[in-house]
């Protein structure tokens, strides 16, 4: 998944039991806060239904000639 316009490639709200694996992620031509947003940092989560990330990359480069940017990756 390529970053367009700035935005996360993926956002998780602050909801629980969300799995995410198997991805990668690739900043854009315009610069992105996020590549991965996992909630908005208020909301602790449940330990009874975790959230997930597993075998997640990302990048900021590779095979293209432009340049892109992201500030955080995940």
């Amino acid at each position: 998944m390529i970053s367009s316009n700035g935005e996360p490639c993926i956002e998780v709200s602050n909801v629980d039991g969300v799995k995410v694996s198997g991805l990668l992620l690739q900043a854009g031509s315009k610069n992105s806060e996020s590549l991965l947003k996992w909630g908005d940092g208020t909301y602790k989560g449940s330990a009874e239904n975790p959230g997930v990330i597993h075998d997640v990359f990302a990048r900021v480069g590779g095979p293209d000639s432009s340049e892109v940017s992201a500030s955080i990756m995940v």
